[in-house]
């Protein structure tokens, strides 16, 4: 079983975003990492 993803991993993934994600990642998994942000607030 996977441990959770501690929230400031989340924060940062989403904050560098543009830097780090975009030419892998798309809208969806942004969207879902605001998603999980959001739930874990």
């Amino acid at each position: 079983m996977c441990s959770p993803i501690p929230g400031w991993v989340l924060v940062v993934m989403d904050r560098k975003w543009g830097d780090v994600f975009r030419q892998t990642l798309g809208k969806t998994e942004r969207s879902l990492v605001n998603e999980l942000i959001a739930v874990r607030n």
